[in-house]
Parts: structure tokens; sequence; C-alpha cells
């Protein structure tokens, strides 16, 4: 789950750089929806590294300002980089404890997707 959180922050960091070149009023639209989003970001990370709650409840964490697109990416590629620290710890963290702690360690990339390892099918004939 974790690493589907990390690639979506990439993603979004992705869409806050080409809104940099949108006209002013989709840029905006854009990064304040990707604004919202790095705020929620922001708090779940900072609850993960700290323990704390990951969303505060009550409280909506206060999103980044709208006047550059350029930091919005670089704050959430600034998270994306940290949540993926915390990922390996975590998976640092199941290898050691092993199987007596109820943790396992990542499966190998091949094992998870079983329709890989299927024959292709032949190609269509075209003559």
């Amino acid at each position: 789950m974790l690493e589907h959180i990390l690639a979506l922050l990439l993603l979004m960091a992705s869409l806050a750089d080409h809104a940099a070149g949108l006209p002013l009023r989709r840029r905006r639209t854009v990064l304040e929806i990707l604004g919202r989003g790095e705020a929620e970001a922001r708090a779940f990370v900072l609850g993960m590294a700290t323990g704390a709650p990951a969303c505060g409840g009550d409280v909506a964490p206060e999103p980044a300002p709208l006047d550059d697109a350029a930091n919005l990416a670089a704050g959430l590629r600034v998270l994306a980089l940290a949540l993926g620290v915390l990922l390996a710890q975590a998976r640092r963290v199941a290898v050691e404890a092993g199987p007596r702690a109820g943790l396992s360690p990542p499966k190998p990339a091949g094992s998870a997707r079983p329709w890989r390892e299927a024959p292709a099918l032949p190609a269509p004939d075209t003559s």
C-alpha cells in the first residue's frame, strides 16, 4: 500500500510540474487540488514518522500556498522521499523480525503477478 502512495506522490509532483505551463485559471485549480492532497500526504507521512494519528481527525492540515507549481512539486517529491525511507525501514524491520513477529519480507516481483509467467499469444496472420 505504501508503494502505491509513493507512486501517487510522484505522479502528483509530475502533475504540479505540468500545471506550471497551464493558463492561470487552470493552474490555480490544479494547484489547489494538488495542494490539498499534499497537505493530507504531509500529515500522513509525519504521522507515520512520529507514530501520531495519520490524519488529524477534525483539524485538516493547511494546504501549501498556490503561488508556485515548482515549490509544490518539490514538496511532493520530498514527501515521496521521506515515505520511501520509512518504507525501507519497515522492510528492514520485517526482514529482521521474520515470521515470529507476524511480518513477512516483501515477495519477489514475479510471484505477485502470475499473468506475466503465461506464454505470449501467437501473432495474428496478416497475409
